[in-house]
């Protein structure tokens, strides 16, 4: 799984994620959660970030 499959698998998902008390409509383009985001797609993606 590449690095943006796994961003779109989390589009998909729609996970239910709340920051700073409001609700995370797209946790993927989320800025806040950007950092997280990128690790967790490296790692499930190997190294092929994109």
């Amino acid at each position: 799984m590449s690095a943006a499959e796994y961003r779109e698998s989390l589009r998909r998902y729609q996970p239910v994620v709340y920051v700073e008390g409001k609700q995370v409509a797209d946790v993927a383009g989320e800025p806040s959660l950007a950092p997280g985001v990128t690790d967790s797609s490296l790692r499930h993606g190997g190294m092929a970030a994109d």
